[in-house]
């Protein structure tokens, strides 16, 4: 693993609202902004193994940023029990669906944003077991620059 390059204060960022259903992912809302972005995960190098999700943008392949999507992708979800001991579970959704916003910076030579993680049709104890090299993919990628109007938002 390796660090990413870390940024202080504000900075050119594009918040990215994706809408998701089954193995179908689509920015419905692109806006250019000026913000304070997460500092980025450590970034995986050929080789490097790991579970979870997580939108990475990247430069000419190379993963130049990587912020991690704790929970976004709806694959479970919290139930009320009756049972006293456990009066919370989480269940799996067979075909989940949602909407999720990320902030990413706009580095000098980015041209994608991949949203990565374990297969659609993955089982949950896959999700959670150790890593193997097949436990998570490129779900979607996108252009990073698009349709976003010119000039920061907020």
């Amino acid at each position: 693993m390796r660090q990413a390059r870390q940024m202080d204060g504000p900075v050119d960022a594009i918040r990215l609202t994706i809408r998701y259903g089954g193995d179908r992912f689509e920015i419905v809302k692109r806006t250019r902004v000026r913000k304070v972005v997460p500092p980025s995960a450590p970034l995986l190098d050929e080789g490097d193994v790991e579970v979870g999700s997580w939108a990475e943008v990247r430069a000419g392949g190379r993963s130049v940023y990587r912020q991690l999507l704790t929970d976004q992708l709806g694959r479970d979800v919290e139930v009320f029990t009756s049972d006293p001991d456990r009066p919370i579970s989480r269940i799996a959704v067979d075909d989940p669906v949602g909407v999720f916003t990320v902030i990413v910076p706009v580095l000098d030579d980015a041209d994608e944003i991949a949203i990565v993680g374990p297969p659609r049709d993955a089982p949950e104890r896959r999700r959670r077991k150790a890593a193997d090299r097949a436990a998570v993919s490129d779900l979607v990628t996108f252009p990073l620059r698009g349709d976003e109007p010119d000039g920061a938002a907020s």
